[in-house]
């Protein structure tokens, strides 16, 4: 529980801290004022800094991007799961002169958005806190986080951080390992993050920092494989990892990743078993779900995930749009070092996709005029047509990569 003169004592040691801010910027913000971390920034610092707020929440990167055109000058108050989905291909010329500041919170923010974020527009002000202690301290240029004036920190018997401050006097456990610095300190992970195995401590934390300064990694999230036991890696690769893995294949990619880890990992901590994905599906938090990586080291991973992009009932067509996944199964034999979807997995498909219609379930008599004429490969976005000719009860398909075909033929289903 706080009180509003601690509340007002956290927002004007920001509003000193801050290095921006202070031209009648519009706070746009991707987090809700209900958790503590959009109170604070969304409402009281703005109070404080006489910032006019933008009421609706940027639930979605499109969203902050829309608000920012809208406004001359804007700071961003975002959580990493938003900034992490910003990516590349936005229009930056024309917003990005407009972002004054951005504050980062709620989680750890990859040096990789940082890095773009700095390019577009401006580099992030990471803030570090919790619910418990407020605002703790901040960083923007490197990987030590320096104390707020006023807040107290310490370490326990375990090498946990503590800390007291005028908006949270009483001195607050945390459960994050610290290594103590000159003028601050590094986090190192939560205890709760830091793993024995034969006797020796593995920090998963520390594990996936160092691969989000490997140039193919995006993100990435380490824990206990959820069967085996063993260390494992989900990571989500950048443009540059997706083209090695369609370039060398999946095994070499997991190779280079392991082989870079290697140099500062001792060899128990290297990850056994790897999953790779275009994004991770982090929570508003910026937190990855138990339950979703369990699902990522346990369920295979057989089509895109498909979505109707359009449907005519007259003429019984349907097309469909899906991502290959970067861990389609099929990939395993298909080939080593230049993976691609076999023609039978695409017809499989197109009967996947048809069996959802009474029609699409009879048995199949035959496939007429099949044609491949061009490869399907990892990351490629596919659409898929149907158009069903009850009359003849046949079934015509095709699946394109963009303007380009990839299969197409007719499905002869059995006249009853």
């Amino acid at each position: 529980m706080k009180t509003a003169a601690q509340m007002q004592a956290e927002a004007l040691m920001l509003a000193d801290a801050l290095p921006f801010g202070r031209g009648g910027e519009t706070v746009i913000g991707s987090v809700i004022p209900q958790h503590l971390y959009g109170f604070t920034f969304r409402f009281a610092l703005a109070l404080t800094m006489g910032w006019p707020m933008e009421r609706r929440q940027a639930v979605y990167p499109e969203n902050l991007l829309a608000s920012t055109a809208a406004h001359e000058k804007v700071v961003w108050i975002a959580s990493p799961a938003v900034l992490n989905r910003l990516g590349e291909n936005r229009n930056w010329q024309s917003i990005g002169h407009k972002i004054a500041g951005i504050v980062s919170a709620g989680g750890a923010l990859p040096e990789a958005t940082a890095d773009l974020l700095q390019q577009a527009a401006v580099r992030p002000f990471e803030v570090y806190g919790s619910t418990e202690t407020g605002v703790i301290a901040s960083r923007r240029e490197s990987c030590e986080w320096r104390p707020f004036a006023g807040v107290e920190i310490g370490q326990n018997e375990e090498g946990a951080l503590w800390a007291s401050s005028p908006w949270s006097p009483e001195r607050r456990q945390t459960a994050d390992l610290i290594e103590p610095q000159r003028d601050g300190f590094l986090l190192l992970g939560r205890q709760d993050r830091i793993i024995k195995f034969e006797d020796k401590r593995v920090s998963l934390t520390q594990i996936e920092h160092e691969l989000l300064r490997h140039p193919w990694i995006a993100d990435a999230h380490c824990g206990r494989h959820p069967q085996h036991q063993r260390i494992a890696i989900w990571a989500a690769l950048n443009a540059d990892g997706i083209a090695a893995l369609r370039d060398q294949g999946r095994a070499a990619v997991a190779d280079a990743l392991k082989r870079y880890l290697a140099a500062t990992q001792d060899t128990i901590a290297l990850p056994r078993y790897w999953r790779f994905a275009d994004s991770l599906p982090r929570n508003a938090q910026a937190k990855i779900a138990a339950a979703d990586f369990q699902t990522a080291f346990t369920v295979v991973q057989t089509s895109p995930v498909w979505s109707k992009t359009s449907s005519e009932e007259e003429t019984a067509a349907e097309t469909f749009i899906g991502r290959v996944p970067l861990d389609l199964v099929y990939f395993g034999g298909h080939f080593a070092t230049f993976p691609l979807v076999p023609g039978v997995v695409e017809l499989q498909w197109v009967r996947d996709l048809a069996a959802r219609h009474p029609w699409g379930r009879q048995r199949v008599v035959r496939v007429e005029n099949l044609k491949y004429q061009q490869f399907v490969r990892p990351h490629d976005e596919v659409s898929v047509e149907l158009k069903y000719d009850e009359a003849k009860n046949k079934l015509s398909f095709k699946v394109s990569n963009g303007d380009n075909p990839c299969a197409s033929g007719r499905i002869v289903f059995e006249v009853v």
